[in-house]
């Protein structure tokens, strides 16, 4: 008996632990089927980064690149910044040059002495000419080359001529409808070539159109931008060809438009510098945006005043102070030296071969 209860027990130890293993097998084989399912962490893949080369491709993070064609569109805008960049170039070539060689003849001219007044006139006018287009960038308004009497009045500045011959080459110009004649202050007068007292009237009326179209106040009344144009016109083919003196009566200019002048003709004028009110029935001829010129005129003495100052004697070298750039002045030296000897604050003086300006 004690045999046979002995097998029994090994019999059940055996199998019991048959059925523990596979029950043990089983749960692992389950956790290892749900794990590859469903895992403990996931991971989402990272994009592959597309990057576009320079010849249009697109290449990939393993630098594999894939062509791509271009389309018409980009052909075409691919030309049209070419063009563009061309075009600017260019210009800016273009631009360069001209301004190389009007600072060439600037400062390359022989003195400050003239032959005869005509010739003076054409050469002050190209000085300031030259002077604008460098300094064009730096000026919103701009003035017309104005001349002034006392420079042409001055025995330096135009070789043996005397004031009745420069008196009768003024008169003669005024005649033949070249010059113009203005009273700039105090009593001294100056010169502008038509041509460009009409350039710089049609100038400010484009720009005092631009700046009442920003406001919305262009036809506040009712005097609409063709009408001023009409009026501008009638009043330059009318009136400045055929008008000599510095100030004008309101009936002379009634006689000479042919018909009435309203009031606000009378604002256009003024507004566009043309006019200033002298008394009630009269008005003043004026040149637009003098008050820079005036300025710059101002401002170029002081500094030449300024830098002969601080020489032992108040003197210089005429050559050495040719060589020096303004700040405070578009204008050149050249200019400022030849106004300020006309003026009477510079004498100019010749010791050997050498030619010396000194405070007066």
């Amino acid at each position: 008996m004690k045999r046979k209860e002995m097998a029994k027990d090994d019999l059940s130890s055996t199998f019991g632990s048959v059925n523990h293993n596979n029950n043990n097998n089983a749960i692992t084989s389950n956790n290892q089927q749900q794990s590859s399912i469903l895992p403990s962490t996931f991971k989402i893949p990272k994009k592959k980064k597309i990057e576009k080369s320079e010849e249009g491709s697109i290449t990939n993070s393993n630098n594999t690149c894939t062509s791509i064609i271009p389309t018409t569109t980009t052909i075409n805008n691919n030309k049209i910044k070419e063009q563009q960049l061309n075009k600017q170039e260019e210009n800016k070539e273009l631009t360069s040059e001209m301004l190389n060689e009007l600072l060439e003849t600037l400062e390359n001219s022989e003195s400050f002495e003239f032959s005869d007044t005509h010739t003076a006139f054409l050469k002050i006018r190209q000085e300031i000419k030259t002077c604008l287009l460098v300094n064009k960038h730096k000026m919103f308004y701009i003035f017309p080359p104005i001349i002034l009497k006392r420079i042409l009045y001055n025995e330096k500045i135009i070789k043996n001529l005397n004031r009745t011959e420069v008196d009768q080459t003024i008169d003669e110009m005024i005649l033949k409808k070249e010059i113009l004649q203005f009273v700039i202050f105090n009593s001294i007068f100056g010169y502008v070539f038509i041509k460009d007292y009409i350039e710089i009237i049609w100038n400010n009326f484009n720009k005092l159109i631009n700046i009442k179209n920003t406001k919305k106040t262009l036809q506040k009344n009712n005097f609409t931008v063709e009408e001023k144009r009409e009026f501008l016109n009638l009043f330059i083919n009318n009136v400045l060809y055929n008008f000599h003196e510095p100030f004008i009566d309101k009936e002379l200019l009634t006689n000479l438009l042919k018909r009435q002048v309203t009031d606000k003709e009378i604002t256009l004028l003024i507004e566009l510098g043309i006019f200033t009110i002298r008394d009630e029935s009269s008005y003043h001829f004026t040149i637009p945006n003098i008050g820079i010129f005036l300025n710059d005129l101002k401002n170029g003495q002081n500094e030449i005043l300024s830098i002969l100052r601080r020489k032992q004697f108040k003197e210089m070298n005429l050559d050495q102070l040719y060589k020096i750039r303004l700040k405070n002045s578009i204008f050149s030296t050249k200019f400022h030296i030849r106004e300020m000897i006309c003026n009477g604050s510079l004498i100019l003086m010749e010791v050997g071969n050498v030619q010396l300006v000194r405070i007066k």
